[in-house]
């Protein structure tokens, strides 16, 4: 019975460190995404999001982006960044001078706005505000972004 039981908890130990993180880690700064994304050789998908006051950056959250299937499917797919903009006022000093740079670089009105870039910066795909259909839709337009991606090959 001993023996039984150890063999379980070994195969269960087994399964989870084979298992992919559920919570694949958000940056809020894109060179270090792109740092990751070229080793992991990934897409990035951006995130402009308005944190305090953006109503559709709250409900892409809660249907989408805290879902596990999202999870799962970034934790393999994507490397994650969050640039939070959380004052709606365009002068304010909460929002980083690297984020207002990056929002007039991807020319970015709408909140919340979702960019595929490569580790380059290229844009692959974008999706400006709400997308209906949760999880299932955002994932099929990744998928959509994600056949544009070519990752660089490595050299002998």
């Amino acid at each position: 019975m001993k023996s039984l039981l150890v063999a379980l908890l070994l195969a269960g130990t087994t399964v989870m460190l084979a298992a992919p993180p559920m919570r694949p880690e958000h940056f809020t700064e894109l060179p270090k995404a792109q740092e990751v994304a070229r080793k992991l050789q990934r897409p990035v998908l951006v995130n402009f999001i308005g944190t305090g006051w953006c109503p559709w950056c709250k409900q892409m959250k809660s249907e989408v982006l805290s879902k596990k299937g999202f999870l799962a499917y970034a934790s393999t797919n994507l490397v994650l960044v969050d640039l939070d903009f959380p004052d709606s006022d365009p002068d304010s000093k909460a929002i980083s001078a690297a984020n207002r740079a990056l929002q007039e670089r991807y020319k970015v009105m709408i909140f919340p706005t979702f960019l595929l870039v490569d580790a380059s910066g290229k844009e692959l795909g974008r999706h400006e505000g709400y997308l209906k259909g949760g999880v299932p839709a955002f994932t099929q337009a990744l998928d959509g972004w994600r056949s544009k991606f070519s990752a660089p090959t490595k050299s002998p």
